[in-house]
């Protein structure tokens, strides 16, 4: 009996120490940053550039606000990239629009831009806010990530 539970604890401490391991250098969900033990070089946000066509309109109300939308890869490098189903989102006063969570994994090749032209009826004043998100990995299936959020505000002004 004595030598079972002597066997069980030598079995026992080399499997924790291996969970142990297997846990260290994966990101948690939620967590928007790689584990700091990691080597991976993650770029500077100066890497991209997110541009609007638009700050502000002037309109009358139930119009159209189309409002062009890029982030671009300013780098020399390519880089592998998660987003939801749509990389550039709005929300309007507030709002958020409805987006499904289906995730997209690409690589974003230097000097390559991800688009979007956004039609959004002008119902309120305020404040259309453009957001543009990605996550970028170390590689193509790596569980390890940094998120990058860019956000532009668009005044609007409903005339009469």
């Amino acid at each position: 009996m004595k030598m079972t539970k002597i066997l069980c604890i030598i079995l026992l401490i080399p499997c924790l120490c291996l969970t142990g391991a297997c846990s260290s250098g994966h990101a948690t969900a939620g967590n928007t940053e790689a584990n700091s033990a990691s080597d991976t070089n993650y770029p500077n946000e100066s890497a991209f550039q997110f541009e609007v066509s638009r700050e502000s309109f002037d309109i009358k109300k139930g119009e159209m606000l189309k409002i062009d939308c890029s982030l671009k890869n300013i780098s020399d490098e390519d880089y592998h990239i998660e987003h939801g189903a749509e990389a550039i989102t709005y929300s309007y006063n507030g709002f958020g629009e409805a987006i499904d969570s289906i995730a997209v994994l690409e690589q974003f090749k230097s000097n390559s831009e991800i688009s979007r032209t956004l039609n959004i009826r002008a119902d309120y004043s305020g404040t259309v806010t453009v957001t543009a998100s990605i996550d970028i990995k170390p590689s193509k299936h790596s569980d390890q990530y940094k998120t990058y959020t860019f956000k532009k505000d668009i005044a609007v002004h409903i005339i009469h």
